[in-house]
């Protein structure tokens, strides 16, 4: 075997080596890759040990021969020293190279290793926390989302080195997949701040706004469905209703959190979604404590000096009603969604709000999303198309690729379908409507659709 020339690529190692341990871990496994690279095996290399073998038993045999020999009284001086010179022949003939190539070869390999200057200070190799400026004995990690929390991985070698709790995780909207800094106490890791943000889809289901019901006459709490509606099972197929465990029952434990009418966010792997954890409980929000009947506004007296708003002038009522006349006014063709979610992908959330108010007032629910906001389109999509009824793309605010990864996941889901040429209203409107009746998806002059207009 031999060695490429491999001088460049080992100063350049060389030249980032800090004066740390990690560094000079790093450099070391840096520099053995680098020889294994460059080490070019010749055919004979694999032959190496069985030709040793065969020589060594050559040799002993060649002993036998001479003690044999030896007996006989006819071997004289001159022959012995000829047959010296004949294995010394022979021995040399096994040698694949000449003593001169053997030091020409030791002169190579000297000239490729680079002297040391005990002068020169050994450079250092750049890590994560020299880039983004991490105070040394802070850590720059990335995470990665957990069914409760996140857990955190070294960002120079990918180590797990531990977790956040959910309530960090959300005070700081940590994302999935984000870089950031923490620092030890005590044993565990406390947040100092986000370096690189980053809101990937995660690898969980995740069932929000689940809303806790008691069995009646008994002290079981569960969970079947949310504030909007959405029966758990449509989310997971194994699970009909989910129990809450008697431990965090505040019916059945003393040291339970979870009540009747609570709000809560419940998760699971993928690939065991019957294991089911309460990731989140919302504060302030229980239901079970709101009065089933509204009060009533006591009539308010007009104040001192008030004056009667004048004709035209108007009124908060008055506000109320035009806002709700505005909502209607959105809509220009008469037809009813009955309940059913339409995801409209428009390319950025800009127009969100508007795009959610056309779809309550055809009594429907909303789902605008972001197509550039996930680097990962296809596990976004994956996940975003799973629950939903319908879906609208706005063809000019996305790309190819989204276009493409986006109708593999309504052909899979088998979703209906229909693009918007442009992010107005009266064409996402339009799309809405041709999605719902199973019409066609674009809007052609060769095949028109006649809409039912309002009056």
């Amino acid at each position: 075997m031999y060695y490429q020339d491999y001088r460049e690529n080992l100063q350049n190692i060389l030249d980032n080596i800090k004066g740390g341990q990690d560094s000079l871990n790093l450099g070391a496994i840096a520099i053995i890759s680098l020889l294994d690279m460059a080490m070019v095996k010749e055919d004979g290399d694999d032959n190496d040990e069985e030709e040793d073998e065969q020589s060594e038993k050559d040799y002993e045999d060649a002993n036998r021969d001479n003690a044999n020999e030896s007996d006989n009284k006819g071997i004289i001086e001159g022959d012995e020293e000829a047959k010296e010179d004949n294995d010394q022949d022979a021995a040399t003939e096994t040698i694949p190279e000449s003593e001169e190539n053997k030091e020409e070869k030791l002169e190579t390999v000297e000239e490729t290793v680079p002297e040391k200057s005990e002068s020169e200070p050994i450079p250092e190799i750049k890590t994560v926390e020299d880039e983004y400026g991490v105070p040394t004995g802070h850590r720059a990690v990335i995470v990665e989302r957990s069914l409760q929390g996140v857990r955190l991985y070294n960002a120079n070698t990918n180590e797990y080195i531990g977790i956040l709790n959910e309530e960090i995780t959300r005070r700081f909207n940590i994302g999935n997949g984000s870089l950031i800094e923490v620092k030890p106490v005590e044993g565990r890791f406390a947040f100092v701040r986000t370096l690189h943000q980053v809101d990937e889809p995660e690898d969980n289901d995740v069932f929000h706004f689940a809303v806790v019901k008691r069995e009646s006459a008994a002290n079981t709490l569960y969970v079947d469905s949310n504030v909007g509606g959405d029966k758990l099972s449509d989310y997971n197929p194994t699970q009909n209703t989910y129990f809450i465990p008697t431990v965090v029952n505040k019916l059945t434990s003393s040291n339970g959190f979870v009540s009747e009418g609570d709000i809560l966010d419940l998760a699971w792997k993928e690939d065991r979604p019957e294991e089911i954890r309460i990731r989140w409980v919302y504060p302030d929000t229980n239901l079970g404590s709101m009065p089933s009947k509204k009060l009533k506004e006591k009539k308010k007296e007009p104040a001192p000096n008030a004056t009667t708003p004048k004709k035209g002038v108007p009124t908060p009522k008055n506000v109320k009603e035009d806002k709700h006349k505005t909502n209607e006014s959105m809509t220009n063709i008469a037809f009813n969604l009955n309940g059913k979610k339409v995801t409209v992908v428009i390319g950025n959330e800009i127009r969100s709000t508007v795009v959610n108010s056309l779809i309550s007032a055809h009594n429907g629910k909303g789902n605008v999303v972001d197509a550039f906001k996930f680097s990962n389109v296809d596990k976004f999509y994956k996940k975003a198309l799973r629950h939903t009824d319908l879906v609208v793309m706005v063809q000019n605010l996305n790309k190819h690729a989204t276009s493409k990864t986006l109708q593999k996941y309504v052909k899979k889901y088998k979703l209906r379908f229909a693009i918007a040429d442009s992010a107005g209203l009266s064409s996402i409107e339009r799309a809405i409507y041709r999605a719902y009746k199973g019409l066609p998806a674009y809007e052609t002059t060769n095949q028109p659709v006649e809409y039912p207009m309002t009056e």
